[in-house]
């Protein structure tokens, strides 16, 4: 059974499945210390990445572009599980409605920074991700320092419940913002 392409459109923007044309943009943009950790993102790790996106574990991950420019790489969009630790820091604040609970994560591209891109394809996604696979929460992390990621989410109805120290993987000792949206329904 072949699976519908995905295809969300904003007011602004398209977000879509990736494509083997992506990978030399991806692998351009992760580079950059600034969008990505770590930084040396190869073309190899993003035709990886690509092949993955088409069957991820869960969730889904998207390729983001201008609407006016719908093939060419901009960002990317995902949702994934959320990490177990992260979990379990808001079972102990808040009932959490179901599991597995998924978080979104998402990168523009550092010359389109500022323009808005992120809160707009927040708007759109949230509630799409909320009905297809129907949850009433997800969730989100942003390491400590990256304002304007907290800034956007906040901007798309993410509640900042409380920062964690990862305790565990090869992100031991980094802190994190952990966030949560609830679905108004």
């Amino acid at each position: 059974m072949t699976e519908k392409p995905h295809h969300f459109m904003s007011r602004r923007l398209v977000m879509r499945d990736f494509t083997a044309n992506d990978a030399a943009s991806l692998a351009e943009y992760l580079a950059d210390p600034l969008v990505n950790v770590p930084d040396d993102y190869q073309l190899a790790d993003a035709e990886r990445f690509i092949a993955s996106a088409k069957n991820p574990d869960y969730g889904m991950k998207l390729a983001i572009a201008l609407q006016s420019s719908p093939d060419k790489l901009i960002g990317g969009f995902g949702l994934a599980l959320m990490p177990q630790e992260a979990v379990d820091f808001i079972s102990d604040k808040m009932t959490i409605p179901e599991t597995p609970l998924l978080a979104v994560g998402y990168w523009i591209a550092r010359p389109l920074w500022g323009k808005g891109y992120t809160g707009e394809m927040l708007q759109t996604m949230r509630p799409i991700c909320a009905k297809l696979f129907h949850r009433a929460m997800l969730g989100g992390m942003v390491y400590d320092g990256n304002v304007a990621t907290l800034r956007a989410l906040a901007r798309a109805n993410f509640t900042n419940i409380g920062l964690l120290e990862s305790q565990t993987g090869k992100k031991a000792g980094a802190k994190a913002h952990v966030l949560v949206w609830r679905s108004p329904i």
